[in-house]
């Protein structure tokens, strides 16, 4: 054998358990020898193979199943996350929208409130005219009422004195008739105090037109309309200072 080469085995010289040279006494410790040194390395190295094989296919399914797992765990987060997304989106635009509906029906509340407060103060406003006109209407009524009674005391006061008056001169004139007397400014009053001696009241300025003026402060009814109006200053009946005038219909 030469130096250095590999050993070599002649494999024709190894025992056997089946060989029938061998005795029964040697075949029994060969066959345990060659089931614990041949069969096992045999087997063994089967057992990894199938080991390698099977686990192989499973290692795959699982990671399979793992990536699918997992992408369906991502997937079913972000469908979570994007229907919160939306969900507080959706609140978002949903409060927006009735925080400004909320905010014009304050609005409008507060304007209502205001118009309300307006008309009430209207309302008091317009009770308190009222009250005010109807004291007016009664004070007028008042006066009026009083100032009836005033003129008819004072139609009545010179209904007497014209009374007096035209009975003064009716004795005056027929003194003058006795005398003889033919002047013309006799003959005209006593065509003026014949006129009154019928009832109607004539002007005390023209002696053509009725009276119907009242002349204050004496209360002298002895002006026309016509005379009336002019600038009168005194009263042709006592000559007293004339400040105002009241106009009576006389038609009634």
């Amino acid at each position: 054998m030469a130096v250095g080469a590999p050993p070599q085995f002649n494999f024709g010289q190894i025992p056997f358990p089946s060989d029938p040279m061998l005795p029964e006494a040697a075949r029994a410790p060969m066959n345990h020898t060659f089931s614990s040194y041949l069969l096992p390395e045999v087997s063994r190295k089967r057992v990894r193979d199938d080991e390698f094989v099977i686990p192989s296919g499973e290692v795959y399914q699982y990671e399979i199943d793992r990536i699918v797992f997992n992408h369906t765990k991502k997937l079913r987060m972000e469908l979570q996350e994007r229907q919160r997304r939306e969900t507080r989106l959706l609140a978002a635009a949903i409060g927006e929208g009735v925080g400004k509906l909320v905010r014009e029906k304050d609005g409008q509340i507060q304007m209502l409130g205001k118009l309300n407060f307006a008309l009430q103060e209207r309302v008091k406003t317009l009770y308190l005219e009222n009250q005010l006109w109807r004291d007016l209407a009664l004070t007028n009524e008042a006066t009026v009422n009083s100032l009836r009674n005033d003129l008819e005391q004072v139609l009545a006061h010179v209904a007497a004195e014209e009374h007096v008056s035209d009975g003064t001169v009716t004795a005056a004139a027929a003194a003058e008739e006795d005398a003889g007397s033919c002047c013309d400014s006799s003959n005209s009053a006593a065509e003026e105090v014949v006129g009154q001696g019928g009832g109607v009241r004539m002007c005390r300025r023209c002696g053509v037109k009725e009276s119907s003026v009242l002349l204050l402060p004496c209360r002298h009814l002895c002006l026309c309309t016509m005379c009336g109006s002019t600038l009168v200053s005194r009263c042709p009946v006592c000559s007293s200072n004339m400040n105002a005038t009241v106009h009576i219909n006389m038609s009634s």
